[in-house]
C-alpha cells in the first residue's frame, strides 16, 4: 500500500512570497534613491545657478563678489553650495570682505530655512588703515526669509576673537567670546531678540593704561516694534533704522566672572532725532562681589567702593531682596534719583 504525503500548499508558497516581497522592497528602495537623487542635483543645480545670478546682481550693485571651486554638496539630506576663499569688495575699494571657505545650505524638507557656515580666518577692511581679522571654531548663521524681510535669524558663534591686526600671541582683540548665540524672531509687528554669552570678554583703553573689562557671562531678552522698517533693503545704515522705534528690555543679565551679578529692564523710546529715553530698573546681585571689578574699572574711586556699596545695601530692596535702582533717561540725559550721570549721544547720528 503506497501512502501519498501531502503538504500544506500555503507552506510551500510561504518562502516563496517572503523572498518576492524582499526583491520587491529592496527594486523600490533602488528606484527611490535614483529618483532622489536626480531630484536632489537638479535643485542643486537650480541653487548653483541662482548663486551666479546673485553674483551678478551684486556687480550691478557695485559690489564684485569672487568664488572659487563653486560646487555642489550636502547630499542626501541638505542642499549646499560650497565657496572656497569667498571675497566681497566694493568697486571703488572702501569695503573688502573676505574668508576661508562659505557654505550655504538648507534642509531637502525645509529649503526656505537657510544656513550660512563661515570659516575662518576672514578679514574685514573698512579702510586702508583700519582692518579687522576674526578667527572662531564654528560660526553657522540661519536665516527664514519672509516675502519681505526676515521672519528669522539665528546666530552661533564659539570660541571666537576679533583683531585689529592679524592675530599673534602679543596681539589685544577687540572682543573674544567662548560662545555668542542670538535667535531673532519676528511676530505679530514685534521682533524679540535673545541674545546669550559665555566668557565675553571687552578691552577698554582709558587715559595712558589699558584696562579690561572682565569677562561676562550674560542674557538680553528685548522686543521692538515695526521690524520691517529694521531690515527693509532701502540701504538706509542700520544705525539709523532704529530711530522712531520703541521697545522693551524684558531682561538684561551680566554676570563678571570675579562673581555677582546685574539685571536690567524697562521700557525705551528712540526718538526721530536718535535720542533715547525710557526707565529702567537695575537690580544689584552680591553686590560686595563686584568690588574688585567696580575697583578696576573705577581706580579712582577705588577707596570710596566699600562705602558706596554699603550704601547700595541700604536702598530699595526687589522681591528677591536685592538693591533696586532706577534710572531715569530723558533725551539722551541719564538720571538716578537726584544724580545727573552724563548723557548719550544720538542713535545713529545727529540730524
Amino acid at each position: 500500500m503506497t501512502t501519498e504525503l501531502s503538504f500544506p500548499e500555503c507552506r510551500r508558497a510561504q518562502p516563496c512570497n517572503k523572498g518576492f516581497r524582499r526583491r520587491l522592497f529592496v527594486i523600490f528602495l533602488g528606484l527611490f534613491a535614483i529618483v532622489y537623487s536626480i531630484v536632489w542635483y537638479y535643485l542643486a543645480a537650480w541653487v548653483e545657478g541662482e548663486v551666479q545670478k546673485s553674483r551678478q546682481d551684486l556687480l550691478r550693485s557695485g559690489i564684485i563678489a569672487q568664488c572659487g571651486n563653486l560646487h555642489k554638496t550636502g547630499y542626501p539630506l541638505r542642499i549646499a553650495i560650497a565657496c572656497d576663499s569667498p571675497g566681497f569688495h566694493k568697486a571703488d575699494n572702501s569695503i573688502t570682505l573676505s574668508g576661508a571657505q562659505l557654505v550655504a545650505s538648507a534642509p531637502i524638507y525645509a529649503p526656505h530655512w537657510v544656513s550660512f557656515d563661515i570659516t575662518a580666518p576672514v578679514r574685514l577692511e573698512a579702510t586702508e588703515k583700519y582692518s579687522l581679522h576674526g578667527k572662531w571654531d564654528a560660526m553657522r548663521i540661519e536665516i527664514n526669509p519672509g516675502r519681505k524681510t526676515l521672519d528669522g535669524l539665528v546666530l552661533s558663534i564659539e570660541n571666537a576673537q576679533v583683531t585689529t591686526a592679524p592675530a599673534t600671541d602679543k596681539t589685544v582683540p577687540v572682543i573674544a567670546a567662548e560662545f555668542i548665540h542670538l535667535d531673532a524672531t519676528r511676530a505679530d509687528e514685534h521682533l524679540t531678540t535673545r541674545l546669550t554669552f559665555d566668557t565675553v570678554k571687552l578691552p577698554w583703553i582709558k587715559t595712558a593704561s589699558r584696562l579690561g573689562i572682565p569677562a561676562l557671562d550674560g542674557q538680553i531678552i528685548l522686543t521692538m516694534d515695526s521690524p520691517e522698517q529694521l531690515f527693509a533693503t532701502d540701504g538706509t545704515p542700520w544705525p539709523r533704522r532704529l530711530k522712531g522705534r520703541s521697545g522693551m528690555i524684558e531682561r538684561a543679565v551680566f554676570s563678571p566672572a570675579s562673581g555677582g551679578r546685574l539685571t536690567f529692564s524697562g521700557p525705551f523710546s528712540i526718538s526721530e532725532q536718535g535720542l533715547l529715553s525710557g526707565q529702567f530698573t537695575l537690580s544689584v546681585h552680591d553686590a560686595m562681589m563686584l568690588k574688585p571689578v567696580l575697583s578696576d574699572l573705577f581706580p579712582e574711586q577705588a577707596g570710596n567702593m566699600t562705602t558706596l556699596l554699603f550704601i547700595l545695601g541700604s536702598m530699595e530692596k526687589d522681591e528677591a531682596g536685592n538693591p533696586m535702582l532706577k534710572l531715569d533717561v530723558t533725551e539722551g540725559r541719564m538720571r538716578m534719583g537726584f544724580i545727573k550721570l552724563g548723557k548719550i549721544p544720538p542713535i545713529g547720528g545727529a540730524q
